[in-house]
């Protein structure tokens, strides 16, 4: 009784291990670039088995998402009991929307058959979507293919291998260049730049920035505010309402939508001297502590009347407290002032007296 159950069983686990090893039908991973030839494996490397990747654009737009199809065929299995299976991965971006039969592996980079297809007209095919990379250069799209023949064994498979790549679309950005600022005055001035758009559709946006630092501050429209195409214009801004005597930085800047900046090189002019404005330390008085954290102190003010405001890096006044605590000596609290260098402002009689100093 125990030799005829020995005997019974051997035949059937035989064919079990024999199937396991020679059929994968439910699908294999990690075989996109190697594919599936050897002992107990099927035929690779079958150059009638024709591996087709459609739907890649000639070059990817970063982020944009790409319908793919995927074919396998060979012309030389017809037979109803002939299918097809498949292993893809790509090198960079997500696949998504799987079709029925197949399976996503790890974060979306590799596609594999969890049942294999019917062929029709010698060929199996499958659709999915593939979303370019955020960053890179280029992707690597890689497939083990394989026709089978429905037997059950390997026997009469012809399996192949394909790999394409393709490259990122090179990002145009547009050429800019600060020009000079002319019509300068003791309280204005023009500033200049040149714009290509460099073909960039719909165009891009100009602008420029000024101010008494590179933190600049200010962001006046340019004249014209756009650019298109990829000829080279000229835009302008005029300035108003800036201190004589006191260098400004500026420089141009181009937007390519959404939100892709392009900035111009820093340039410098410096306002006219006013015959009204003098430097406060032409009149003796002295401005401490510089730098200060809290408030600043004006002895020997021998003004009538004074009235007192900052200019910040932005070149636009702003109001502070000024206390007279002693004789010709004024206390100015700064307290609200963010840290950085500014301009002190003395008006009088219908003259300006300046000094820079920082808040710390």
């Amino acid at each position: 009784m125990k030799k005829i159950i020995r005997f019974g069983l051997l035949p059937a686990l035989t064919g079990i291990l024999y199937l396991s090893l020679s059929s994968n039908s439910g699908g294999i991973t990690g075989k996109s670039t190697s594919g599936c030839g050897g002992a107990g494996c099927h035929t690779a490397g079958v150059a009638a088995t024709v591996i087709a990747v459609t739907g890649l654009p000639a070059t990817y737009t970063a982020g944009s998402t790409y319908p793919v199809t995927l074919t396998v065929s060979n012309a030389g299995y017809t037979a109803a009991t002939n299918e097809g299976g498949f292993d893809l991965t790509v090198s960079g971006g997500i696949i998504s929307g799987n079709p029925a039969g197949t399976m996503l592996m790890g974060v979306g980079t590799e596609l594999h058959h969890t049942t294999p297809q019917v062929l029709t007209a010698s060929t199996a095919t499958w659709t999915f979507n593939w979303t370019a990379p955020a960053t890179g250069t280029s992707t690597t799209f890689n497939v083990a293919g394989n026709i089978v023949n429905g037997t059950g064994n390997p026997t009469g498979d012809a399996a192949n291998l394909y790999t394409t790549t393709i490259n990122a679309a090179a990002v145009l950005t547009p050429i800019v260049t600060t020009g000079s600022a002319s019509a300068i005055t003791p309280f204005g001035a023009t500033i200049s730049g040149l714009i290509n758009a460099n073909g960039i559709t719909p165009g891009v946006g100009i602008s420029f920035e000024y101010g008494l630092t590179t933190a600049y501050g200010n962001a006046p429209l340019g004249n014209p505010a756009t650019a298109t195409g990829s000829g080279v214009i000229t835009s302008n801004a005029v300035l108003t309402g800036l201190t004589p005597n006191t260098t400004y930085h500026y420089r141009i800047n181009a937007t390519a939508l959404p939100s892709t900046v392009t900035n111009g090189a820093d340039k410098t002019f410096t306002t006219t001297n006013n015959t009204s404005v003098q430097s406060i330390k032409n009149l003796g008085i002295s401005v401490y502590p510089n730098p200060t954290s809290d408030k600043l102190i004006l002895e020997n003010v021998n003004l009538k009347n004074p009235l007192f405001s900052v200019i910040g890096v932005d070149g636009k006044a702003i109001s502070i407290s000024a206390n007279l605590v002693g004789n010709k000596t004024y206390s100015l609290n700064i307290n609200a002032l963010a840290v950085g260098t500014y301009i002190l402002q003395t008006t009088s009689e219908g003259q300006i007296f300046t000094t820079k100093f920082s808040k710390q």
